[in-house]
């Protein structure tokens, strides 16, 4: 199979779902517990952004219901009408319901129709915006107004799918940094040491990263060092080789 570049023509994102989010291996779970840590104790009334989101919604998941508002963006159009679907409660929208029910788990929240429907309820009244961005771009978001107006950014396996080397993914992760407040909180999840992944028949391109690289990004970023905390999860889906997932966290001064 033939490794495609960017901009994702040939990315389906509903095979992606049914692919990778359909069942929940280990590193589902890891990701989906480390979202909820980071968002644990993240103040009421902040503003969040989803950058990179794709077609899934494992962030405003775990911690929409933590913040006041929270914008999702992503660059692909098919992507945002995915993540749309659900909000606004289509019918035929991916079924995020498996999910929701291990976030509330792992959460201690009693497992019940209601419980579940609140939940639901919550996430689709937090999350305001789902607009474009792109991460090539020297401004990623359509509104310059959004500059520095984020209390928290949270990014999924995102920059390192489209940067071409090591110091391009630091440049994206000082673009994330931008777009927090003074104090604000990156919560970064990467894949570690990965070079492509399937979708259907098609591959896609993935820049290799490790630990190392990750925590020099963050300081090129100008995040706190001492605010740094990795943490990684082992690689339970190997349809091409890597080592897993980094989970990061850091702050912004």
């Amino acid at each position: 199979m033939t490794i495609l570049s960017q901009p994702y023509s040939d990315f389906d994102p509903r095979q992606y779902l049914n692919e990778y989010y359909a069942d929940f291996p280990p590193e589902n779970l890891a990701l989906l517990q480390f979202l909820i840590r980071a968002f644990a104790d993240v103040p009421s009334d902040a503003l969040a952004l989803d950058f990179g989101s794709g077609p899934t919604l494992f962030s405003p998941i775990a911690g929409a219901h933590r913040v006041r508002e929270m914008h999702v963006c992503e660059y692909l159009p098919a992507n945002r009408s995915e993540v749309s679907a659900w909000l606004s409660g289509q019918h035929d929208a991916f079924d995020w319901t498996p999910t929701l029910r291990t976030a509330l788990s792992m959460e201690g929240l009693k497992d019940s129709p209601d419980v579940l429907r609140a939940r639901e309820t919550l996430i689709r009244e937090r999350v305001t915006q789902v607009i474009h961005c792109d991460l090539m771009q020297d401004y990623p978001l359509e509104d310059v107004g959004l500059r520095g107006a984020y209390d928290v950014l949270v990014s999924n396996l995102c920059a390192e799918a489209v940067a071409t080397d090591v110091e391009a993914w630091a440049h994206h992760i000082t673009k994330f940094a931008d777009l927090l407040k003074p104090g604000g909180r990156l919560i970064l999840s990467a894949v570690k040491q990965s070079r492509a992944y399937s979708v259907g028949a098609h591959t896609f391109r993935v820049l290799p990263l490790t630990e190392a690289d990750v925590v020099s990004g963050l300081h090129t970023a100008g995040f706190v060092p001492s605010t740094i905390q990795i943490d990684h999860a082992a690689a339970t889906h190997p349809v091409h080789p890597y080592d897993g997932l980094i989970f990061a966290t850091a702050r912004k001064p």
